[in-house]
Parts: structure tokens; sequence; C-alpha cells
């Protein structure tokens, strides 16, 4: 017996997850993605992640959304999900507007990723990137989180994951 599929929900998620393991250094994006360093599953504190394995993003449903019924037995979904990254400032890294430019690139990046394809392969029909939570500072050392709100778009038959 086959696998089931997977919800669309997950489907979501590791379309985001695809989407920025393409972000690929120069001349598109400021940084270059390890396909490691994207996870939807809970792993280890993101502040705690080497530096080698930076940027690192941990992609993650949010309760919030919206449901709404359509004809024809179909749900329009409206999925919140939470893009954590953390990426460490170069140059003179306890720098506030190091910290910042650092904060700014990776933002750029992650947006850049997720509308080159807003329907993530197909499987969803809009991808929006929101307002990203403030940057905030993390200390004295290099360390930069970002946190992006992200609202997909899809359609699936009522009663289906």
């Amino acid at each position: 017996m086959p696998a089931p599929a997977a919800s669309m929900r997950r489907q979501v998620l590791l379309g985001l997850q695809t989407a920025l393991r393409l972000i690929l250094g120069n001349p598109t994006y400021h940084y270059t993605v390890l396909s490691t360093s994207v996870t939807t599953e809970p792993g280890p504190q993101i502040t705690n992640i080497s530096p080698t394995q930076l940027p690192y993003f941990v992609v993650e449903p949010m309760a919030d959304g919206l449901r709404e019924h359509m004809p024809a037995g179909r749900v329009r979904n409206i999925m919140q999900c939470l893009i954590t990254a953390r990426v460490d400032a170069e140059q003179n890294p306890g720098s506030a507007s190091q910290k910042m430019l650092a904060w700014e690139n990776l933002i750029a990046d992650i947006e850049v990723a997720l509308t080159r394809d807003i329907t993530l392969g197909g499987i969803v029909i809009d991808t929006r990137v929101l307002e990203p939570q403030p940057a905030s500072d993390i200390g004295g050392g290099p360390m930069v989180i970002v946190v992006q709100p992200v609202q997909v778009r899809f359609i699936r038959p009522y009663g289906t994951p």
C-alpha cells in the first residue's frame, strides 16, 4: 500500500523550505544557504546553531489563518507561516549598522526566494511575504535574527488534510 500523500499544509511548508534552499549567493542573493540549513522540524535552538550552518532557517505554521468554504465542496485556506532565520553580521560584527545591514540583506533574500514562484511549484495560488518583525539586537555579538511572517493561499477539497 503506498504511503499517504502529504497534507496541503505539509506541502506548503516543504514548498517554502525548497524555495529558501535555492538562495545561492551572487548575483541574485546576498547569502548562500546550505540545504541542511533550512528545516520544518523542531530542532536545536536557533541561537545555538554553528556559524558554519548560517544562514539558518526554521519554517513553521502559525495558529492564525482563515478558511472560506466555496461551492463544489472546496475550501480556500489562508495559511500563516513563520520563518525564523539567523545570520551573523560580517565585518565589525558588534556594530549596530552592520547587524542592521545583515538583517536587511537576509530579509531581501527571503523576499526574492519566495516571490520567484508564488505558487510554490503549483501547489498554492498565492504566497505573500508580510512585514517582518523589527530587528532586535541580541547583545554585542554578531548574531542577527529575522522573524518573517508569510501568508500562503491554497484551495483543497473539503474533508482532505
